[in-house]
């Protein structure tokens, strides 16, 4: 029973704090859209634009922590379909995926490295303009490990906490990170200007509430 609590717990608080900070990042991007209209600048489209974006992301955030309870438990597997369902809505890339190991893991597990997964290609294609990108994951060992490469134009990391660093990218970030740190693991976000963007998450396979719900 405490483990159903705990359960409960835990995706009560995943959506708790993901709620707040994009609904506060659209709050601030509404009035910089605001601004922008009231004084007829040339930027009011993209600023718009930056705010749609932000509550795309929510929308696709939120429907994977849905649905997380009923993912299935072949990561490779849903991995898989993610990343091909992705390269099929852009053509244009391309995009090359490996996998190594064994994909059953638990469902916290699950629904970390595609929420992660989501955001990094999502990224890539919106900030990078990426010609191709290389998704690979590998578990075993008593952890999952991530990496999404492209060879985008790339930017500075510093941006990502700076004072004041675009809406978007920030909060794309603080999503990852925020997942990575509830489960015990680690998200570096690695980049060079003209030179591409690298995701890497980290995670321990110790999901005892993944593991309870087999």
């Amino acid at each position: 029973m405490s483990t159903v609590r705990e359960e409960r717990a835990f995706w009560a608080h995943q959506v708790h704090a993901h709620l707040l900070n994009t609904i506060g990042a659209a709050i601030v991007q509404s009035q910089v859209c605001e601004a922008a209209v009231r004084g007829a600048l040339p930027s009011s489209v993209d600023e718009v634009l930056r705010l749609r974006d932000i509550l795309r992301a929510l929308e696709e955030t939120t429907r994977v922590m849905a649905t997380a309870a009923v993912l299935p438990r072949d990561l490779l597997r849903e991995v898989r379909a993610r990343t091909e369902a992705f390269a099929a809505s852009h053509p244009e890339l391309t995009l090359r995926l490996s996998t190594r190991g064994r994909g059953r893991v638990g469902r916290r597990t699950a629904a970390a490295v595609v929420i992660v997964l989501t955001e990094a290609l999502a990224n890539a294609v919106r900030h990078g303009r990426p010609a191709s990108i290389e998704v690979d994951l590998a578990v075993g060992g008593g952890s999952v490990l991530l990496r999404v490469r492209d060879d985008g134009c790339g930017f500075d990391p510093v941006v990502l906490d700076g004072p004041q660093p675009d809406a978007r990218p920030r909060l794309g970030v603080s999503i990852m990170r925020q997942w990575a740190r509830a489960l015990g693991g680690r998200l570096v976000v690695s980049s060079v200007p003209t030179r591409g963007t690298q995701v890497t998450l980290h995670l321990p396979l110790d999901d005892r509430a993944g593991a309870s719900s087999q």
